[in-house]
């Protein structure tokens, strides 16, 4: 996520940095798991965005419509968020029916206070 948003800052990141980091994070997403340890999809979905955010996600828009459909059930509110966040790095418009899916169920999960919204999770 750092190297991303000093991208965004117009910093210049030597590419063996965002490769090296890159793999990592990719390795991270595809550790093997089992039924004793299953994996996170929250935890995908935030490495997902870290990697479209740092531009080290070749093809990044792939497995985050796949996270989408196999997962959405199971992120929380914040995996959601995140999965929005790989989306729109990778180049998704804001009417796209599951970047609008997971708005709209981040926005029904929303819980109105005298405070203001939040979520609980």
């Amino acid at each position: 996520m750092a190297l991303g948003e000093a991208r965004r800052d117009g910093i210049s990141i030597d590419a063996g940095v965002v490769a090296r980091a890159s793999e990592y994070v990719r390795g991270q997403i595809n550790r093997v798991s089992d039924v004793a340890s299953p994996s996170d999809p929250n935890q995908k979905a935030f490495l997902r965005a870290a990697l479209s955010a740092s531009g080290g996600g070749d093809s990044a828009l792939t497995p985050a419509r796949a996270l989408f459909e196999q997962y959405r059930s199971k992120l929380t509110n914040w995996g959601r968020a995140y999965l929005v966040l790989a989306m729109a790095d990778a180049g998704v418009a804001k009417h796209d029916a599951q970047v609008r899916a997971l708005l709209n169920d981040i926005a029904a999960a929303t819980i109105p206070s005298s405070n203001g919204n939040h979520w609980e999770d």
